[in-house]
Protein backbone atom coordinates (compact mmCIF):
# COMPACT_ATOMS: atom_id res chain seq x y z
CA UNK A 1 0.00 0.00 0.00
CA UNK A 2 1.46 3.51 -0.73
CA UNK A 3 2.50 5.09 2.20
CA UNK A 4 -0.53 8.16 2.50
CA UNK A 5 1.76 11.12 3.33
CA UNK A 6 4.49 10.66 0.54
CA UNK A 7 5.07 13.48 -2.25
CA UNK A 8 3.54 11.82 -5.29
CA UNK A 9 6.45 13.14 -8.17
CA UNK A 10 6.47 12.93 -11.93
CA UNK A 11 8.27 10.12 -11.69
CA UNK A 12 5.67 8.28 -10.00
CA UNK A 13 2.90 9.86 -12.54
CA UNK A 14 5.28 8.25 -15.31
CA UNK A 15 5.34 5.07 -13.55
CA UNK A 16 1.86 4.64 -13.59
CA UNK A 17 1.09 5.89 -17.32
CA UNK A 18 4.04 3.44 -18.52
CA UNK A 19 5.61 6.12 -20.02
CA UNK A 20 8.88 8.46 -19.67
CA UNK A 21 8.83 11.25 -17.02
CA UNK A 22 9.67 14.06 -20.10
CA UNK A 23 6.77 12.23 -21.54
CA UNK A 24 4.82 13.35 -18.63
CA UNK A 25 6.28 16.71 -18.38
CA UNK A 26 5.36 17.49 -22.21
CA UNK A 27 1.41 16.30 -21.92
CA UNK A 28 1.30 18.97 -18.67
CA UNK A 29 2.48 21.36 -20.72
CA UNK A 30 0.49 20.64 -23.29
CA UNK A 31 3.21 20.50 -25.80
CA UNK A 32 1.69 19.53 -29.03
CA UNK A 33 2.52 15.80 -30.96
CA UNK A 34 1.39 13.58 -28.25
CA UNK A 35 -0.98 11.11 -29.26
CA UNK A 36 -4.35 11.01 -27.51
CA UNK A 37 -4.15 7.49 -25.77
CA UNK A 38 -0.80 8.73 -24.21
CA UNK A 39 -2.46 12.06 -23.08
CA UNK A 40 -5.45 9.86 -21.29
CA UNK A 41 -2.90 7.41 -19.59
CA UNK A 42 -1.19 10.42 -18.36
CA UNK A 43 -3.97 12.33 -17.12
CA UNK A 44 -5.52 9.26 -15.59
CA UNK A 45 -2.21 8.67 -13.26
CA UNK A 46 -2.58 12.21 -12.62
CA UNK A 47 -5.66 11.86 -11.24
CA UNK A 48 -5.24 8.56 -9.48
CA UNK A 49 -1.98 9.58 -7.90
CA UNK A 50 -3.84 12.90 -6.63
CA UNK A 51 -0.26 14.49 -8.34
CA UNK A 52 -0.40 18.13 -8.27
CA UNK A 53 0.88 19.71 -11.44
CA UNK A 54 2.48 22.84 -10.67
CA UNK A 55 3.98 21.76 -7.35
CA UNK A 56 4.29 18.38 -6.36
CA UNK A 57 2.20 18.15 -3.48
CA UNK A 58 -0.80 15.56 -3.13
CA UNK A 59 -3.81 17.75 -4.11
CA UNK A 60 -6.57 16.49 -1.41
CA UNK A 61 -7.66 19.90 0.01
CA UNK A 62 -11.52 21.19 -1.36
CA UNK A 63 -12.71 24.55 -0.91
CA UNK A 64 -16.34 24.61 0.07
CA UNK A 65 -17.02 28.56 -0.41
CA UNK A 66 -20.66 29.55 0.83
CA UNK A 67 -21.49 32.55 -1.63
CA UNK A 68 -24.33 34.02 0.44
CA UNK A 69 -27.21 36.46 -0.20
CA UNK A 70 -26.70 39.90 1.66
CA UNK A 71 -28.23 39.81 4.56
CA UNK A 72 -27.08 36.02 5.33
CA UNK A 73 -24.50 37.50 8.39
CA UNK A 74 -23.48 34.06 9.27
CA UNK A 75 -24.65 31.47 7.12
CA UNK A 76 -23.16 28.38 8.19
CA UNK A 77 -25.35 29.15 11.44
CA UNK A 78 -28.72 28.40 9.65
CA UNK A 79 -29.79 25.05 9.52
CA UNK A 80 -30.27 24.08 6.04
CA UNK A 81 -26.14 25.22 5.29
CA UNK A 82 -25.51 23.30 8.72
CA UNK A 83 -26.70 20.42 7.94
CA UNK A 84 -25.32 20.76 4.15
CA UNK A 85 -21.91 21.08 5.75
CA UNK A 86 -22.16 18.18 7.81
CA UNK A 87 -23.19 15.84 4.92
CA UNK A 88 -20.28 17.17 3.00
CA UNK A 89 -17.94 16.37 5.52
CA UNK A 90 -18.58 12.86 6.46
CA UNK A 91 -17.89 12.12 2.57
CA UNK A 92 -14.77 14.22 2.53
CA UNK A 93 -13.67 12.66 5.36
CA UNK A 94 -14.29 9.20 4.00
CA UNK A 95 -12.42 9.97 0.88
CA UNK A 96 -9.53 11.30 2.47
CA UNK A 97 -10.18 14.80 1.42
CA UNK A 98 -9.89 18.02 4.12
CA UNK A 99 -12.87 20.88 3.85
CA UNK A 100 -11.35 24.26 3.28
CA UNK A 101 -14.77 26.04 4.81
CA UNK A 102 -15.21 29.91 3.46
CA UNK A 103 -17.22 32.25 3.26
CA UNK A 104 -17.38 35.17 0.70
CA UNK A 105 -18.57 38.68 0.61
CA UNK A 106 -22.24 38.71 -0.64
CA UNK A 107 -21.93 39.00 -4.48
CA UNK A 108 -18.31 38.50 -4.60
CA UNK A 109 -16.54 38.34 -8.29
CA UNK A 110 -13.28 36.99 -6.86
CA UNK A 111 -11.82 34.54 -4.81
CA UNK A 112 -9.73 35.02 -1.45
CA UNK A 113 -6.32 35.81 -2.05
CA UNK A 114 -5.53 33.45 0.82
CA UNK A 115 -7.27 31.01 -1.58
CA UNK A 116 -4.54 29.02 -3.03
CA UNK A 117 -5.74 27.35 -6.05
CA UNK A 118 -2.86 25.24 -6.89
CA UNK A 119 -3.12 23.15 -3.90
CA UNK A 120 -7.28 22.84 -4.36
CA UNK A 121 -8.72 19.10 -5.86
CA UNK A 122 -11.34 21.18 -6.82
CA UNK A 123 -13.86 23.64 -5.35
CA UNK A 124 -17.54 23.23 -3.90
CA UNK A 125 -19.71 26.53 -4.23
CA UNK A 126 -22.54 27.41 -2.35
CA UNK A 127 -25.95 28.98 -2.82
CA UNK A 128 -25.39 32.29 -5.12
CA UNK A 129 -21.86 31.92 -6.79
CA UNK A 130 -21.66 35.09 -9.21
CA UNK A 131 -20.74 34.14 -12.97
CA UNK A 132 -17.26 35.69 -12.38
CA UNK A 133 -16.02 33.23 -10.02
CA UNK A 134 -17.23 30.53 -12.09
CA UNK A 135 -15.75 31.46 -15.33
CA UNK A 136 -12.47 32.30 -13.00
CA UNK A 137 -12.64 28.78 -12.28
CA UNK A 138 -13.51 27.43 -15.65
CA UNK A 139 -10.46 29.63 -16.85
CA UNK A 140 -8.29 27.94 -14.95
CA UNK A 141 -9.49 24.56 -15.47
CA UNK A 142 -10.06 23.55 -11.19
CA UNK A 143 -12.79 20.93 -11.02
CA UNK A 144 -15.77 23.03 -9.71
CA UNK A 145 -18.98 22.01 -8.42
CA UNK A 146 -22.22 24.59 -7.27
CA UNK A 147 -24.76 23.47 -5.00
CA UNK A 148 -27.94 24.10 -2.89
CA UNK A 149 -28.75 27.34 -5.48
CA UNK A 150 -32.61 27.75 -5.69
CA UNK A 151 -31.96 28.03 -9.66
CA UNK A 152 -29.36 28.44 -12.17
CA UNK A 153 -28.46 29.57 -15.19
CA UNK A 154 -27.57 27.19 -18.05
CA UNK A 155 -24.87 26.49 -19.82
CA UNK A 156 -22.52 27.18 -16.64
CA UNK A 157 -19.86 25.10 -17.09
CA UNK A 158 -19.84 23.46 -13.91
CA UNK A 159 -21.72 20.80 -12.68
CA UNK A 160 -24.93 21.56 -10.58
CA UNK A 161 -26.12 20.17 -7.29
CA UNK A 162 -29.66 21.21 -6.61
CA UNK A 163 -32.93 20.57 -4.74
CA UNK A 164 -36.54 20.03 -6.62
CA UNK A 165 -37.44 23.44 -5.51
CA UNK A 166 -40.02 23.69 -8.38
CA UNK A 167 -41.57 20.37 -6.62
CA UNK A 168 -42.35 22.81 -3.44
CA UNK A 169 -43.87 25.49 -5.85
CA UNK A 170 -45.89 23.19 -7.34
CA UNK A 171 -46.81 21.02 -3.77
CA UNK A 172 -47.56 24.44 -1.79
CA UNK A 173 -50.23 25.71 -4.35
CA UNK A 174 -52.08 21.96 -5.31
CA UNK A 175 -52.20 22.15 -1.07
CA UNK A 176 -54.23 25.25 -1.19
CA UNK A 177 -55.93 24.95 -4.51
CA UNK A 178 -57.28 21.12 -3.69
CA UNK A 179 -58.64 22.51 0.48
CA UNK A 180 -60.57 25.33 -2.40
CA UNK A 181 -58.17 28.04 -1.00
CA UNK A 182 -58.35 30.18 -3.87
CA UNK A 183 -57.10 33.33 -2.05
CA UNK A 184 -53.40 32.31 -0.62
CA UNK A 185 -50.61 34.94 0.30
CA UNK A 186 -47.10 33.57 -1.10
CA UNK A 187 -44.53 35.01 1.03
CA UNK A 188 -41.57 33.60 -1.23
CA UNK A 189 -38.17 35.80 -1.64
CA UNK A 190 -38.48 37.24 -5.63
CA UNK A 191 -34.52 35.43 -5.21
CA UNK A 192 -36.55 32.36 -5.15
CA UNK A 193 -37.39 31.44 -8.52
CA UNK A 194 -37.89 27.96 -9.24
CA UNK A 195 -39.97 28.21 -6.13
CA UNK A 196 -42.94 30.72 -7.40
CA UNK A 197 -42.41 29.34 -11.39
CA UNK A 198 -43.57 25.90 -9.31
CA UNK A 199 -46.61 28.01 -8.09
CA UNK A 200 -47.25 29.59 -11.22
CA UNK A 201 -46.88 26.29 -13.09
CA UNK A 202 -49.18 24.35 -11.05
CA UNK A 203 -51.76 27.08 -11.21
CA UNK A 204 -51.76 27.28 -15.09
CA UNK A 205 -52.35 23.55 -14.91
CA UNK A 206 -55.39 24.34 -13.00
CA UNK A 207 -56.90 27.03 -15.61
CA UNK A 208 -55.86 29.65 -13.47
CA UNK A 209 -53.18 32.64 -13.49
CA UNK A 210 -50.99 34.71 -11.56
CA UNK A 211 -48.91 37.62 -11.96
CA UNK A 212 -46.15 37.15 -9.38
CA UNK A 213 -44.59 40.42 -11.01
CA UNK A 214 -47.45 42.40 -9.11
CA UNK A 215 -47.07 40.54 -5.86
CA UNK A 216 -46.07 42.29 -2.94
CA UNK A 217 -43.32 39.32 -2.32
CA UNK A 218 -40.16 40.01 0.63
CA UNK A 219 -37.18 41.53 -1.44
CA UNK A 220 -34.59 38.99 0.91
CA UNK A 221 -34.86 36.31 2.86
CA UNK A 222 -34.67 37.38 6.22
CA UNK A 223 -37.65 36.48 9.17
CA UNK A 224 -38.13 40.17 9.57
CA UNK A 225 -38.94 41.04 5.89
CA UNK A 226 -40.87 37.64 5.26
CA UNK A 227 -43.21 39.57 8.59
CA UNK A 228 -42.59 43.04 6.66
CA UNK A 229 -44.01 41.30 3.66
CA UNK A 230 -46.90 39.71 5.55
CA UNK A 231 -48.11 43.29 7.06
CA UNK A 232 -47.93 44.72 3.76
CA UNK A 233 -50.12 41.85 2.18
CA UNK A 234 -52.52 41.58 5.01
CA UNK A 235 -53.62 45.30 5.11
CA UNK A 236 -54.61 44.94 1.34
CA UNK A 237 -58.51 42.81 1.72
CA UNK A 238 -59.62 40.62 0.91
CA UNK A 239 -56.94 38.78 3.59
CA UNK A 240 -55.75 35.31 2.60
CA UNK A 241 -57.36 32.11 3.98
CA UNK A 242 -53.94 30.61 3.26
CA UNK A 243 -49.69 31.40 3.37
CA UNK A 244 -46.97 29.75 1.16
CA UNK A 245 -44.11 30.77 3.91
CA UNK A 246 -40.15 30.10 2.61
CA UNK A 247 -39.17 28.17 5.54
CA UNK A 248 -40.46 26.32 8.80
CA UNK A 249 -38.72 28.80 11.35
CA UNK A 250 -40.28 31.86 9.56
CA UNK A 251 -43.83 29.97 9.81
CA UNK A 252 -43.59 29.85 13.38
CA UNK A 253 -42.27 33.39 13.17
CA UNK A 254 -45.29 34.28 11.80
CA UNK A 255 -47.97 31.85 13.55
CA UNK A 256 -47.99 34.11 17.09
CA UNK A 257 -49.22 37.27 14.83
CA UNK A 258 -51.78 35.55 13.12
CA UNK A 259 -52.95 34.07 16.56
CA UNK A 260 -52.61 38.60 17.42
CA UNK A 261 -55.29 38.62 14.56
CA UNK A 262 -57.40 36.38 16.56
CA UNK A 263 -56.91 33.71 13.68
CA UNK A 264 -55.99 29.79 14.52
CA UNK A 265 -53.75 27.63 12.11
CA UNK A 266 -54.81 25.46 11.11
CA UNK A 267 -58.69 26.19 11.33
CA UNK A 268 -58.76 29.97 10.24
CA UNK A 269 -55.75 29.98 8.35
CA UNK A 270 -53.28 27.25 6.66
CA UNK A 271 -50.05 27.90 6.60
CA UNK A 272 -47.48 25.80 3.58
CA UNK A 273 -43.90 25.87 4.52
CA UNK A 274 -40.30 24.03 3.49
CA UNK A 275 -38.46 21.89 6.51
CA UNK A 276 -35.31 20.22 7.16
CA UNK A 277 -35.73 17.82 9.46
CA UNK A 278 -38.65 15.31 10.04
CA UNK A 279 -39.02 16.71 13.56
CA UNK A 280 -40.93 19.38 12.59
CA UNK A 281 -44.37 18.48 12.84
CA UNK A 282 -46.61 21.37 13.06
CA UNK A 283 -47.14 23.08 9.11
CA UNK A 284 -47.50 21.00 6.43
CA UNK A 285 -44.38 21.21 4.05
CA UNK A 286 -42.06 19.98 1.71
CA UNK A 287 -39.11 18.05 3.45
CA UNK A 288 -35.85 18.95 2.07
CA UNK A 289 -32.90 16.72 2.68
CA UNK A 290 -30.04 19.26 3.01
CA UNK A 291 -27.16 16.73 4.20
CA UNK A 292 -27.96 14.82 1.06
CA UNK A 293 -26.92 18.02 -0.92
CA UNK A 294 -23.81 18.29 0.73
CA UNK A 295 -23.42 14.70 0.39
CA UNK A 296 -23.80 14.56 -3.48
CA UNK A 297 -21.93 18.07 -3.70
CA UNK A 298 -18.96 15.94 -2.51
CA UNK A 299 -19.61 13.08 -4.57
CA UNK A 300 -20.08 15.06 -7.69
CA UNK A 301 -16.44 17.06 -7.60
CA UNK A 302 -15.00 13.83 -7.11
CA UNK A 303 -16.62 12.05 -10.07
CA UNK A 304 -15.67 16.08 -12.26
CA UNK A 305 -11.56 15.38 -10.66
CA UNK A 306 -11.62 11.48 -11.95
CA UNK A 307 -13.49 12.48 -15.13
CA UNK A 308 -12.20 15.61 -16.02
CA UNK A 309 -13.62 15.57 -20.15
CA UNK A 310 -17.27 14.72 -19.01
CA UNK A 311 -19.98 17.05 -19.95
CA UNK A 312 -21.55 18.79 -17.13
CA UNK A 313 -24.15 17.65 -15.12
CA UNK A 314 -26.88 18.68 -12.98
CA UNK A 315 -27.45 16.46 -10.32
CA UNK A 316 -31.37 16.85 -8.43
CA UNK A 317 -32.31 15.55 -4.83
CA UNK A 318 -35.52 15.13 -4.27
CA UNK A 319 -37.80 16.18 -1.56
CA UNK A 320 -40.88 14.41 0.05
CA UNK A 321 -44.59 15.86 1.54
CA UNK A 322 -45.16 15.73 5.45
CA UNK A 323 -47.85 16.30 7.77
CA UNK A 324 -50.30 16.70 5.32
CA UNK A 325 -53.53 17.10 6.24
CA UNK A 326 -56.79 15.40 4.47
CA UNK A 327 -58.86 18.13 3.26
CA UNK A 328 -62.06 18.27 4.87
CA UNK A 329 -65.00 17.75 2.51
CA UNK A 330 -67.65 20.13 2.38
Amino acid sequence: MRDSMKTITMTDVAREAGVSQSTVSRVLNNVPSISDETCENVRKAVLKLRYCVRTGVNRTQIAFLMCPFSEQQNPFSFDFFSNMLRGAQEVAEQEKYELLIRTLPAECRKLPENLNLEQLAGVVLINSPTREIIALLNERKIPAVAAAADSFEEPSGIDVVINDNLFFGRSACQYMLERGIDNFGILLPRCYTTRLLGIALEMKRHGRKIDLESLPLPENTEIAEIIRSFCRLWSTPPQPRGLIVPYYVAAQALEPILNGYGLQVPNDIEIFTLGFHEEQTHFPMVLQYPCEIGRKSIQALLWRIRNPESIPTTYMVGATLANIRTPVKS
